[in-house]
Parts: C-alpha cells; sequence; structure tokens
C-alpha cells in the first residue's frame, strides 16, 4: 500500500525548477532548551538570531536577484538592439540599413575608432522583443553591420553603505589635518602615507551614478561631464555610489574635513550613467565612456559598475571593442571592479561544453580592462568579490574593499563594501604614478602597479595569485617595518572596535602609536627578529616576536587588547588568520554548486568560528547562537564578542569560575555556518588573568578531527590546563573498545532546519542487536576525517530526511579514503541517489560529475529514479513502501528459506520513523548485487522496462562473497523507516555480520 500524496511535501520537479526562489524563504529552525543545551522534541538547532538571519539574507540577495535576472532574460532590455556599423560605412547606407528592418525609433549612441575609422552605434527600438530578434538576424546579414548587440541593464550594488559615525583623531601625531583619515585603513594598508605625491596628478572620469560635486571633499574639483540619465549637462548624484568612488579618488586634504582621497591632486570628470537606484544601461554606459575616452586630458576611466552577458556574443565584443580602443587607441587605462558575486554566477551557468565561462561580468571579463578584485584589513579575498581562474583569469590587481569610509550624500561619509570602491583606489594609485612619471603609457604605469604589490595566494582566497596594490612601491619607496592594527576584542562594534593611541615598540627607539583605525606601522628597523611589546593604559601588556626581511613590511601583525579584570575573571580571545572569503562559498555550496572551479567550503581561505564553554556538572553550554550567556548570574559566562557580528576573525569570552565545576574550553567551525577547517587556520586562543596571558597554539594540537579543537580544560577556579586536541567536545561519544562507528548525518545544513533526528532507531537496533558502537552527530561534531574513521573497522553512516547536503564533496572525500582503506561501510538513506545524481550541480546546464561518479564507484549503485510511489512499473501499478529481499542472498534472506519466504519489509507506519516520502530506485552497479527489491501495490517486484528496481545493494556480489579492497551494504531508503523495532535489529545483525566476513 502507498503512502497518500497528501503527505508528500517537497514535490522534486518544483524543488528543481524552483531552487533559487527558495533560497529566499526564510531559515526554518526548531527552538531548544539554551540553557541545559538538550535538543527539544527530537528536533535539531534553535532559531537563528534574527539579526543573524537578516545579515544573511541581505547580503545574498543581491546576486539571487542577478541569477534571477539572467535565468529569465531579464537582464536584457526587451525590443532594444545596438547596431554597430563597420568604419567608412556612409551615412545613406546606414540609413537605408536601418529602414530595412524599421524599427519604431533610431537613436545615435557613440563613435569609436581611430580618425576616419569610426564606428557608429545606433539604438533601435522595436514593437516588441520578437520584432527585435527577426531585425538582428537581417542585420547580422548585412555587411555594413560589424555587432547587434542586446541592450542590457547594467548596475552598482555595493554589498553594504553604513553611515560613519567615527570620531575625529585627536592623537597629537595625527598627520594631517582630514579628522576622519585615520578611519581610512586603506591609506596606511597601501602605504599611501610613505608616498611622494607629485605636484599635480591626472584627471580621472568616474562614469558612475553621477557625483555630487557641490560635496565639501570635492567642491572645485569636479569637471561636468553628461547627464545619460537626464540627457543634460548636470551629473549630479542622486544616489551616493558615484560620489563615494570620487572621494576615495580625489578628496581633499589637509582641508580639517573628513577624509583624504588617494590622490588629492587629481580632479574627477564626472558622467552620469547611471540612476538613482544605481540602475542604467549598456547603451550609456558605452556613451559615457566613448566620451571619456574621448577628452585629452583625462587619463584615466573608473567604472565601478558592470552586468553580465555570454561570453563571445556580440554584447560582449562591442563592450570589449570600445575598451581595446580606449586602451591601445587613446592610451588610457581603463579600471574596471571585478563584480559582487563570487564567480558563483559564471559557474552557474556554465556549460561544460565549452571551453570557456558561457556568462561573464562586463566590463571586468574584457582583457584590456584593468580589473579589481576586493580584499580586507589582512589582504584576505572578501566574501563577495569575483577573482581569476585558471579557465578565466581576468582580474589584474587587488585593492582594499571592505569597510571602506568615503564620502556620501549631503557631505556625509559612509562605510562601503564592494569591489566598487577597490576599483577606485587602483584608478587613484595609476594617478599618483602617472603624476610622477608623466612621460610613461599607461602600459607602464599599469605594469608598474601590477609588479610591485603584495603577492596574495590561494592562503588568501586567490586560486590564481595576484597583488594588492602598494602605492609607496609602485611610487619607488622600500621600507624595511612591521605593520598591524589593535583591535579592541571586547568591542563587539564591527566599525569601532579597533584601539587609537596604543603603544607599539619594537625597540627602545623604534615604536609607533596606533590610530583610531587601529594601525600603526614602525619603519627604518634592521633585518631581523624583534619582540614587540603593546601597551596602553588600562588594557592587558601583550608581546609577539617578529621576524623582518630587509626591503619588506611584515604585515598583519594584529594585536587583540583586552581591559585588566580582577584575576578571579578569565578573559579568552580566540584569533585565526582571516574571516574572509566564505560566506558565498558557503551558501552557494548549500544549494548543490560543485562547480570544478569552485572552492570547497571546507577548504576555503577564510574561516568562520564559534568558541564553546562547556559547564560540568550543569551540562551548561555556552555559544554565541545557543546560548551567549550572561556574566552577572549563573553560570557567569558571556560570550561579549562573535566573528559574525565584528566580521574579524575573532571570538572574546569572559567568565567568572567556580569551585567544584569543570569547564573545558573549545573552538569549532559552525555546524550553521561553517567554512574552513581547524588545520591551517592559524587559531590561537589566550587567556586572560589578571594581568597574565597564556597562549595555546592550534599549530601543536593532535587528533584527527577537521572542525572542533579542544582548548583547554579548568577544575574549580585553578589554572586551566593545556589540552590541544583537535576532537569534538559536543557529537562524539567514543566506546572503548568499539569497532563500529554510528555516524549521524541526518540534521542537514543550513538553511534547511526543518529535519528531525532519526538517531534513536539506528541506537536501538544497534543496542538490540548487542552491539557497543561510537557515536558521531555530524551536525555538532562536523564531518568526520578520515582519520576520525580509522580506528573503526565498520562505519554505518544515516542520513534521514536530508536532500540538501547529502555527502559533501568533503564526506565523500572521508568514505573515499575509509573504503580504499579496506574498511567496510553500510550506509543508508532516502534520498543519497538523489542529490549525488540529481541535485549535486556542475552548473545549470550539468550535475556534477564527481558526484556521480562517485555514486557509481563507491556506492556501487546506478540511479533509477528520485520516489519510487511516483511511477508505474511493467504490472500498471505504483511503487509501494515495501520490499521484499532476494532468494539465497546473505543479508535479506539468511537461512536459505524457500523462495517466497525470504524478508520482508515495510517502510511506513509502525513503530518506524515513517518518513520515506521519496525513497531512491537502484539498480546493482560495479559488481554489486540486489538486497532487497521494492514492490508495488499489487504486491509484485517492482519492475519497470524489464528492471527490477532494488531498494539496497551489497558488494561484493558472489554468495559466498570474494575477498574484495572493502565491503558494503548500500539501503536507498532510510532503515529507520522500516516498521518493527524486531525486524530492524534483525536486519542490522544481518549487515554487519556481512560486513565482517570475507576478506
Amino acid at each position: 500500500m502507498k503512502r497518500s500524496r497528501g503527505y508528500i511535501i517537497k514535490p522534486r520537479l518544483l524543488v528543481v525548477l524552483s531552487t533559487i526562489l527558495l533560497l529566499l524563504l526564510p531559515i526554518v529552525v526548531q527552538e531548544t532548551s539554551a540553557a541545559s543545551g538538550t535538543e527539544d522534541s527530537g528536533k535539531r538547532l534553535p532559531k537563528l538570531p534574527p539579526a543573524l538571519k537578516e545579515k544573511i539574507l541581505e547580503r545574498v540577495k543581491p546576486v539571487l536577484e542577478t541569477i534571477e535576472e539572467i535565468k529569465t532574460g531579464a537582464n536584457y532590455i526587451k525590443g532594444e538592439r545596438l547596431v554597430t556599423f563597420k568604419p567608412r560605412v556612409t551615412k545613406d547606407d546606414i540609413d537605408k540599413t536601418i529602414e530595412k528592418v524599421k524599427p519604431l525609433s533610431v537613436k545615435d549612441v557613440a563613435a569609436f575608432g581611430r580618425k576616419g575609422e569610426e564606428k557608429i552605434i545606433k539604438l533601435l527600438k522595436f514593437e516588441n522583443e520578437e520584432k527585435a530578434k527577426q531585425a538582428e538576424a537581417e542585420l547580422k546579414k548585412n555587411p555594413n553591420v560589424l555587432y547587434v548587440a542586446k541592450n542590457f541593464k547594467v548596475k552598482v550594488i555595493p554589498i553594504n553603505r553604513v553611515k560613519f559615525e567615527g570620531q575625529p583623531e585627536v592623537s597629537p601625531k595625527a598627520p594631517t589635518a582630514d579628522p576622519f583619515r585615520s578611519y581610512q585603513w586603506y591609506l596606511f594598508k597601501t602605504k599611501e602615507e610613505f608616498a611622494p605625491i607629485a605636484p599635480t596628478a591626472p584627471t580621472v572620469a568616474v562614469i558612475d551614478t553621477g557625483v555630487q560635486y557641490d560635496h565639501e571633499e570635492l567642491n572645485g574639483k569636479v569637471i561636468l561631464g553628461w547627464d545619460y540619465v537626464d540627457d543634460d549637462n548636470d551629473p549630479y548624484d542622486e544616489h551616493g555610489h558615484g560620489t563615494a568612488v570620487a572621494g576615495i579618488i580625489a578628496a581633499k586634504a589637509n582641508n580639517a574635513k573628513g577624509i583624504a582621497g588617494v590622490s588629492p591632486r587629481s580632479n574627477i570628470y564626472a558622467i552620469r550613467v547611471l540612476d538613482e537606484t544605481g540602475s542604467g544601461t549598456f547603451e550609456d554606459v558605452a556613451a559615457g565612456i566613448t566620451e571619456a575616452c574621448s577628452v585629452d586630458f583625462v587619463k584615466i576611466v573608473s567604472l565601478s559598475l558592470g552586468g553580465y552577458v555570454e561570453y563571445g556574443s556580440d554584447e560582449y565584443q562591442l563592450f570589449n571593442s570600445i575598451i581595446d580602443w580606449c586602451v591601445f587607441d587613446m592610451g588610457k587605462i581603463v579600471v574596471s571592479a571585478a563584480g559582487n558575486e563570487d564567480n558563483v554566477i559564471s559557474y552557474l551557468f556554465d556549460d561544460p561544453s565549452t571551453p570557456y565561462y558561457d556568462v561573464v561580468p562586463v566590463p571586468a571579463a574584457i582583457n584590456s580592462s584593468f580589473t579589481v578584485a576586493a580584499t580586507d584589513e589582512v589582504d584576505a579575498r572578501t566574501y563577495f568579490s569575483n577573482y581569476g581562474t585558471g579557465r578565466l583569469n581576468y582580474v589584474d590587481i587587488a585593492a582594499p574593499g571592505f569597510r571602506i569610509l568615503s564620502l556620501d550624500l549631503y557631505n556625509s561619509y559612509s562605510w562601503w563594501f564592494g569591489t566598487s570602491f577597490s576599483a577606485p583606489i587602483v584608478s587613484a594609485a595609476a594617478a599618483r604614478v602617472w603624476g610622477r612619471n608623466p612621460t610613461w603609457t599607461n602600459v607602464q604605469v599599469m605594469n608598474q602597479l601590477v609588479s610591485t604589490g603584495r603577492l596574495l595566494g590561494p592562503e588568501k582566497g586567490f586560486p590564481v595569485p595576484v597583488r594588492r596594490v602598494d602605492i609607496a612601491r609602485a611610487l619607488g619607496v622600500t621600507l624595511t617595518g612591521i605593520q598591524g592594527q589593535i583591535i579592541d576584542a571586547e568591542n563587539p562594534s564591527p566599525f569601532y572596535n579597533t584601539l587609537g593611541g596604543v603603544r607599539v615598540r619594537a625597540t627602545t627607539t623604534k615604536y609607533a602609536f596606533s590610530n583610531n583605525g587601529g594601525f600603526y606601522t614602525i619603519t627604518g628597523l634592521s633585518p631581523g627578529t624583534y619582540t614587540l611589546t603593546v601597551t596602553k593604559s588600562g588594557y592587558v601588556t601583550q608581546t609577539r616576536s617578529v621576524t623582518v626581511t630587509a626591503g619588506q613590511i611584515t604585515e598583519d601583525v594584529n594585536f587583540y587588547m583586552v581591559r585588566v579584570k580582577p584575576a578571579t575573571y578569565l578573559t579568552v580571545v580566540t584569533t585565526w588568520n582571516q574571516y574572509n572569503p566564505g560566506l558565498y562559498d558557503w551558501y552557494f555550496s548549500d544549494i548543490g554548486l560543485e562547480h570544478p572551479d569552485f572552492p570547497r567550503v571546507e577548504d576555503t581561505a577564510g574561516r568562520d568560528m564559534d568558541i564553546n564553554l562547556q559547564i560540568l556538572p550543569d551540562d551548561i553550554r555556552i555559544h554565541p547562537i545557543l546560548n551567549p550567556g550572561d556574566l552577572n548570574r549563573p553560570p557567569n559566562a558571556r560570550i561579549v564578542v562573535d566573528s559574525w557580528q565584528v566580521e574579524r576573525p575573532f571570538d572574546t569570552l569572559v567568565y567568572l569560575p567556580s569551585s567544584g565545576k569543570t569547564y573545558n574550553f573549545g573552538v569549532q567551525s559552525p555546524p550553521s555556518l561553517y567554512w574552513g577547517r581547524i588545520v591551517g587556520s592559524g587559531a590561537v586562543t589566550m587567556i586572560y588573568k589578571g594581568t597574565s596571558v597564556t597562549t595555546i597554539s592550534s599549530a601543536a594540537a593532535t587528533g584527527t578531527a577537521d572542525f572542533w579543537w579542544h582548548v583547554y580544560r579548568q577544575s574549580g577556579t585553578g589554572a586551566p590546563s593545556t589540552v590541544n586536541r583537535r576532537v569534538p567536545l559536543f557529537g562524539f561519544k567514543p566506546v572503548s573498545g568499539a569497532t563500529i562507528i554510528l555516524v549521524d548525518d541526518d540534521s542537514g545544513s543550513p538553511p534547511w532546519y526543518w529535519l528531525y533526528d532519526y538517531s534513536e532507531w539506528f541506537t536501538t537496533a544497534l543496542t538490540d542487536a548487542g552491539y557497543s558502537f561510537a557515536y558521531w552527530d555530524v551536525f555538532e561534531a562536523g564531518p568526520p576525517s578520515p582519520g576520525d574513521l580509522a580506528p573503526y573497522s565498520i562505519t554505518i553512516w544515516f542520513t534521514g530526511d536530508d536532500w540538501f547536503t547529502t555527502l559533501t564533496r568533503y564526506e565523500r572525500s572521508t568514505l573515499s579514503s575509509y573504503l580504499s582503506a579496506g574498511k567496510r561501510l553500510f550506509i543508508t538513506g532516502q534520498d543519497i541517489g538523489y542529490y549525488l545524481n540529481e541535485r549535486a550541480m556542475y552548473s545549470y546546464y550539468a550535475p556534477s560529475f564527481d558526484a556521480i561518479n562517485w555514486y557509481s564507484n563507491f556506492l556501487k549503485a546506478n540511479y533509477w529514479i528520485d520516489d519510487i510511489t511516483w511511477i508505474y512499473d511493467d504490472y500498471g501499478y505504483y511503487g509501494a513502501l515495501a520490499l521484499t529481499g532476494v532468494e539465497g542472498d546473505p543479508i535479506s534472506d539468511p537461512m536459505g528459506a524457500p523462495a517466497g519466504n525470504e524478508m520482508m519489509l515495510v517502510i511506513w507506519n509502525g513503530d518506524g520513523a515513517d518518513n520515506q516520502y521519496f525513497p531512491d530506485g537502484i539498480v546493482p552497479a560495479g559488481g554489486s548485487a540486489a538486497v532487497f527489491i521494492y514492490l508495488d501495490e499489487g504486491g509484485n517486484p517492482l519492475t519497470v522496462y524489464g528492471t527490477l528496481i532494488a531498494g539496497g545493494v551489497r558488494f561484493p556480489a558472489g554468495v559466498p562473497a570474494p575477498s574484495t579492497p572493502y565491503r558494503l551494504v548500500y539501503l536507498s531508503f532510510g532503515f529507520e523507516a522500516i516498521s518493527d523495532a524486531g525486524t530492524r535489529a534483525q536486519l542490522i545483525d544481518e549487515i554487519i555480520t556481512f560486513l565482517n566476513t570475507g576478506g
């Protein structure tokens, strides 16, 4: 009998067609008791705090909207074509060509090219898109026509924009009279303060939302170009984005106001092509670029905008031709923002049958464009920045693009995020170099910027290494010293937790004070090793050994300061190398993206980590999301800063230990938002007690877990005792002498938290069958590593209802290593086949070939169908939630009973989990044999086109089974749904017996 379709809650066709829409659903989670750390009604995990949920969706939504536009073609403007005519085509021939296709209207857009060889661009508008397509086909046959391009949308999407509320610099050593300059960390990171400045600098064209030319920082510095939005000569900014870009480049210096531009002696040539929402069209952008490149005194064009087009299309070729002309014929530098989509759009729309990405950002992906990726304060690629890969390496250079302080409308200032704000830093750096070397060519200037930058590689999130601009080195200044940033580790503000006035001393005569932005730089040092001493009144003094190399600044020597407290309190700060990148890598991995160029989420360069304090015997868990705690009442512990709050790589805990308690402190890559492993993270825990500091480094940790680090244990009020092992504090229950480990992988991954915990059906069956076993909960402990499974000869792995993250790339790698070592696996789950064969995707055009091959090679099955209850078989019946064993099979017919008396399974109702909405149908492959066959509603073996549809396989197939590298039982339904406890115990016993026999 088949479960009523009324119970089916996720029809798969709708899911496949609506993946992106599902991503916009609220994050659904289940609440737990935060104080006790126990689960509520068998559900997993608490609700994410609303602020965190909103933050995730806010950051991801623009990318999802762009994806949806591309999927539906909404990134193109219906009924419009930009027609480019070849050089030397006469006006009469142009008019005749246009007349033949009968547009509703014709508009002159631009002309570009060498004198006498200009290419004319016209915008043709038609009644509808169908008429435009017909005209396009005709025009492409015409020998006078070079390109027929769709008019596409162009926009700016700053990742974040927050009003500035900082304090003016009060240090007597403040180097300028720009009161907010010390918050411009990008000036210090790029060593601008040490760079010579020429008396004059080239004019930079800003093609954007316009510029507020009467801003207090720009008044008198802006030359007005054309406003292509309103079609007039007043390109006044109504959005703020263009004003921010212009401010980064050329805000006045030493004017007792606001900030300083990177090239304050440059002027801005303002062109408006985007409206008050930050949106525009390629038509206007093409016209704006053509105008700017035609102005003799404009040397640099800054483009912090973009759209997506098909690589090699007429849209791409036209854009490419315009920029090629501007760079190679007019001698300009065209600086473009790389884009803020973490490459996922190019991955999602990549057809594996072509050797290139099919959809690319423009102008970023145009070869002659000088394209800029974004970095943060520790030179990590920001989570949103596009980047180069081996197949399409269009990024030329990197620059800061995270927490960038610049101008906003009406004489205000804001923090901005995005590659939009990296590009103007490079534009201004180019102006500085060109101003110093006015006889250089554009190519010489670009080469100088690239060759002198700081090299950033995969460890910083750049698969293809790129250099971050260094203005001082680009201008010939060589420095030897140390630079870093000072953070107040107890301040939860993401913008104002930097600490000024901190003295950082290398020697008695070589020291520096941090500014309001926390930055310090010590120069003039000789090569060697120094012990830095960091002091500020009221804060715990810190020291660190730092090695300095001749001609280089040792960077990212950061300190996380805490206030001195009574010695009865402990303040614990865990820091790691970098927070970025990670957010988009995690999110799009969670929708099944497994493009080969897309970083594995566990291997992304950045980390997000959570600190945990376990308090025994109360079994209280202090955790940033589960239970941040309270310092003023029991348990007298509080997480005061979480990396998610500040978007910096540190967490801080303060607690008051009590007699009779045991405290275990650990660090995990959080299961709700995990990216990055402990290994290679550079994670360090500092324990502050009074004025003393104890430091424990994860680099010295033993153990095998990739996502957990047990740092120390403390008994009562005694001194913490170092553990320093990579082993889970939660989610792992070892049992002495056990040869079996049960891996609970049913809890899914964010944002899909509605899933149940089915461990009780497995633990009960194993216990009833008389087996002892270790237990590993993937949600709590993270996926087990090969080293975690190595002590066990048998692994039992179940996936429950999870269909969004079933057997990720990391988990498959672990199981591959485990099985290749000759171990034994029982794996069960109704959506393992579906995820690996349908949902895991190379791109929208193809499934993940890696996942499919792994499924057949290691699980020894060919996937047939997602839900056996939705197919008719050869007898004219639907499949049923029931299975029969196979005659003579050592698992389902262990006694060799007469035909018809094999083991029978019902996988609904009874005392089972009753959760089989989509049990997979499979057939044996690679030397396996069927263990169970599905039945149809008529009680017949489920047969489709003469093929028996199995619900499980075992490997190897022979009876008795021959010696093989490993042994496997795979059930394509959930074992937990078997309707009778006795049958579950019997079956798991037969499976383990099979796994334990043979070589």
